[in-house]
């Protein structure tokens, strides 16, 4: 559940010691962008517990998500924003917003509360067939993607393997490294999947 937002000013302005990480991180040096991750990150965790409570499954992922934004951003600008503190505590806040409008289209409901219905025997067989079609439309895809790519989400999204175990693995600085090169293996795969999914769906139109 998303807690009600505290007033005032909470995070801690964060400057010039920057200048020279940024400058680095963009010139291709990977342990500037630790540096950066690793200043920038409590400033990030206090703005997402406005949002989120601790219980919340949610809360690394958009801390971890909004540092992978942040370095991709400055690799693509070529600098640093204004206020960096700022831009990235807006990137959590958006994070957060955006979380709360997905749940509440799609709320949660507890297990137990519908027992009776996840037992019952009379499936939509609509909803199966869709479901089915999905299924090999992911798998499809998962095939055409690169083996790298298809080893790292099998591991995050079959295995369930953390985080912290992959990047051991891998031989990364920082934990942020895997989150990187997991949305950069999501993008592809998105790639992959949307021209099937929308094949013969003219452009422009929805």
């Amino acid at each position: 559940m998303i807690v009600n937002q505290a007033k005032g000013d909470r995070h801690p302005k964060v400057g010039a010691e920057h200048e020279g990480d940024v400058a680095a991180y963009i010139a291709g040096d990977e342990q500037a962008g630790g540096r950066i991750c690793r200043r920038l990150e409590p400033v990030i965790r206090a703005e997402v517990a406005r949002f989120l409570p601790d219980r919340d499954a949610e809360r690394d992922d958009i801390v971890q998500e909004t540092l992978v934004s942040l370095l991709a951003y400055l690799r693509k600008a070529g600098k640093s924003p204004e206020r960096m503190e700022a831009f990235v505590v807006t990137m959590a806040a958006n994070r957060c917003r955006n979380l709360y409008r997905w749940r509440k289209r799609r709320p949660s409901v507890e297990l137990e509360s519908t027992s009776e219905w996840l037992s019952a025997d009379g499936e939509d067989p609509l909803d199966l067939m869709e479901a089915g079609e999905l299924e090999g439309l992911v798998r499809d895809a998962l095939s055409r993607l690169d083996a790298p790519c298809r080893q790292l989400l099998l591991a995050i999204y079959a295995d369930r393997r953390s985080m912290e175990d992959l990047q051991r693995e891998a031989g990364l600085g920082t934990v942020q490294g895997v989150y990187y090169r997991k949305y950069a293996c999501l993008k592809k795969l998105a790639g992959l999947l949307n021209p099937t999914l929308f094949r013969g769906q003219k452009a422009g139109t929805e």
